[in-house]
């Protein structure tokens, strides 16, 4: 596992042993940078369930201006903490050690907005939903953001309370680009 991109590229990641995480692949991290557009300068990006970072690091190196990670996992932190200090990315990345819904209460508390918002929470917890209201409710996306949602089969329907831009299959992954619904 390596950072793809930017000013940490080919970055050897260390992800934590177990079923606690599962890394997006990088041919997923690959294709999703390249949607975003490659160079994500002067971005802020929220990586719910972080893991290893992956995500959010390669953010970081592509340019992001802040990177919050965020990981409520005890041994998924002690890798995590790692990558970013061997990152060596400066105060560009903060790790949060919470869970994704105390991080979005925390984030629309603090006025926090970000441009990309990734949700990946473990797919067999059954969360996506009630991340993606809990995120809708906080309005912590910028004007232009986005959310991405890693899962297994995908989980927009007409009850999200996003637009969908875009689903994409890479083997297993379902990728699903997601913006702000249009009043009605």
């Amino acid at each position: 596992m390596r950072i793809v991109a930017g000013r940490r590229k080919g970055m050897t990641l260390r992800v934590p042993e177990g079923l606690a995480v599962r890394p997006t692949p990088m041919r997923v991290r690959e294709a999703a940078m390249s949607i975003l557009g490659g160079q994500l300068e002067g971005w802020h990006v929220l990586d719910l369930c972080a893991g290893s970072g992956a995500i959010g690091l390669e953010c970081a190196s592509r340019g992001a201006a802040r990177v919050v990670l965020v990981e409520p996992d005890r041994l998924a932190l002690v890798a995590l903490r790692d990558n970013v200090a061997r990152a060596n990315l400066g105060a560009a990345v903060e790790v949060w050690a919470t869970d994704a819904a105390a991080a979005i209460a925390s984030s629309a508390r603090l006025g926090a907005r970000f441009d990309l918002i990734w949700l990946d929470p473990p797919w067999s917890a059954g969360l996506h939903a009630t991340l993606l209201q809990a995120l809708s409710a906080a309005s912590l996306l910028r004007a232009g953001g986005e959310i991405c949602v890693e899962s297994e089969k995908g989980v927009w329907d007409e009850s999200t309370p996003f637009s969908l831009l875009e689903r994409r299959r890479y083997g297993s992954v379902v990728l699903e680009r997601m913006v702000p619904a249009e009043p009605a």
